[in-house]
């Protein structure tokens, strides 16, 4: 599950993204080499230290390999054990900003992927590898949130004439 708070922006504000990643209640064996990967829209720049794990399961969470490479960020996990559910789900976060130059009512979409086995290793000798496009031993799920920047005016009003030198408020 990914989320996005808050969901109506203006340039410059930041938002603050949310993974939650969990195995599915029908879930029995773990998922192994698990990538999480988020794609930052090009609307949005990165908060440098934010991407970072929850410690609401420091066992898991410690495990992590976590990379910033601009604009991708990856979360690597050799296992994820079937007992990190909904309510036990690892949490993921980052910070961006949007942007000055983006446009009023843009909507930003952005998604983040997980990559998964359900074999540790290369079990048979196949040649099986992850490459998420689907089939035996390769899982791929995938998430958005969108943010939607708000049509927004400037108002201004104020006496229609003056003297040199007066002091003028606008309103």
């Amino acid at each position: 599950e990914k989320s996005a708070t808050p969901t109506n922006v203006r340039p410059g504000d930041a938002v603050f993204y949310t993974l939650r990643i969990y195995h599915a209640a029908t879930s029995t064996v773990p998922a192994y080499n698990a990538v999480i990967s988020d794609t930052l829209s090009s609307a949005l720049s990165y908060i440098s230290g934010s991407w970072d794990a929850n410690r609401s399961s420091p066992t898991l969470a410690g495990t992590g390999i976590y990379t910033v490479e601009l604009p991708n960020l990856q979360a690597y996990f050799p296992v994820i054990d079937t007992s990190i559910v909904s309510e036990t789900a690892l949490i993921l976060r980052y910070q961006a900003v949007v942007n000055i130059n983006v446009a009023p009512t843009t909507i930003i979409t952005n998604v983040a992927d997980v990559q998964w086995t359900s074999l540790f290793t290369d079990t048979y000798g196949q040649g099986e590898v992850r490459d998420g496009s689907g089939g035996v031993n390769d899982y791929y799920a995938a998430d958005g949130a969108q943010v939607s920047l708000d049509e927004f005016t400037v108002d201004k009003s104020g006496p229609l004439t003056v003297t040199a030198g007066s002091l003028i408020t606008y309103v």
